[in-house]
């Protein structure tokens, strides 16, 4: 899961990990959603205006049921473009 605090409201976007290959995720902003215990910010969008005031950015991998119990995942970069 990625996760960003931009305006004060966590955003989230849960690109697909499956797989072997390297591979590009491109995430949209509208793909991009509050996080599910922000429920006073359930309607909210990233738009330009939280953009501007992004505070912090972070990578989780989090557990699956049934998922892989171990593998890695590789970072090379991250950017945001318009």
């Amino acid at each position: 899961m990625l996760q960003l605090v931009a305006g004060g409201i966590a955003f989230e976007a849960y690109p697909p990990l499956t797989g072997t290959d390297p591979f590009l995720a491109s995430i949209p902003t509208e793909d991009w959603r509050p996080a599910s215990w922000d429920t006073a910010n359930a309607d909210r969008r990233l738009d330009a205006e939280a953009l501007s005031a992004v505070s912090r950015f972070s990578v989780f991998v989090n557990a699956e049921e049934g998922g892989a119990e171990s593998g890695s995942v590789s970072v090379d970069a991250i950017r945001a473009v318009p």
